[in-house]
Parts: structure tokens; C-alpha cells; sequence
């Protein structure tokens, strides 16, 4: 990771996490499937995210995750790896025009090694380079 950017991050508390988990648990009861989950264009910046990720981690029905456009960094990126290494379900995840960078890319590329249902990663206007490309690169020709 970036030495010039903080290590710790956020910490995360069950609260924020609570109402995604009911919204979810209720659709459920109701017979409903919450498929897609579309946050993007919401301004939405990493202390924001981690409490959607780790809802996420849980999620037994959304498949499709629009974060696009958003203020998403590597702290972020950090926590939707984490859900993605427990999800079985998503299959599209929209990344595009955040902040996430190459250290962000590479958590997300660490990921996709152990998440074999993820078919679809946007994650173009992300401000990563080679270093990044390459992550991805490689964790795609594992990931098939």
C-alpha cells in the first residue's frame, strides 16, 4: 500500500450495516429477490462504502453492484475485496470513475484469485497504471 496514506481504517460498526441487512432479510420474506444494487453518482466516499461492503459480504440475492462515480479510494477498495472473497452471488460490479488507484486495484485483484463468481469488473477512470493493469491482468488469467 501507498506509504504516503494512512493505514487504519474506519472502523466499522454494525450499525450503519443493520438496515441493509433488514432491507434484504425483509425483500426476502416477501418473497422479493433484491438483485441490483445501483448507489452510483451519490457522492459516496469510503466511510460510506465499507458498511455497503460488508453488507454485501452477507448478500445471498444482489448480483449486479453499480458504485460507479463515486469518491470510492483504496480504503474502499479494500473493503468491497473483503465482501468479494465471502459473496458468491455478485456477478457485475461497477467501479468506474472512483479513486481507487493501483493500491485499490490490487486488493481487488487479490480477490478475484479466491472469487469465482464475479463475471464483470468496470473499473475504467480509476487513476491506477501499469502496476495496477498488471494485478488485474493477472487475476483474470486465474479467474475464468
Amino acid at each position: 500500500l501507498p506509504s504516503n496514506r494512512p493505514t487504519k481504517m474506519p472502523t466499522l460498526q454494525a450499525q450503519p450495516i443493520k438496515p441493509l441487512l433488514l432491507l434484504f432479510e425483509k425483500a426476502g420474506k416477501r418473497g422479493a429477490k433484491v438483485s441490483s444494487l445501483d448507489l452510483s453518482h451519490k457522492s459516496l466516499d469510503s466511510r460510506n462504502i465499507i458498511p455497503v461492503a460488508a453488507a454485501l459480504g452477507y448478500n445471498i440475492t444482489v448480483s449486479n453492484v453499480n458504485l460507479s462515480y463515486n469518491l470510492i479510494d483504496w480504503h474502499g477498495a479494500r473493503a468491497l475485496a473483503t465482501a468479494l472473497l465471502d459473496n458468491v452471488q455478485i456477478s457485475e460490479l461497477d467501479l468506474a470513475g472512483n479513486r481507487i488507484g493501483d493500491a485499490g486495484v490490487k486488493l481487488l485483484a487479490e480477490a478475484l484469485h479466491r472469487n469465482k463468481s464475479l463475471r464483470s469488473l468496470n473499473i475504467k477512470n480509476n487513476g491506477f497504471g501499469d502496476e495496477g493493469a498488471c494485478e488485474i491482468a493477472s487475476a483474470l488469467t486465474v479467474n475464468q
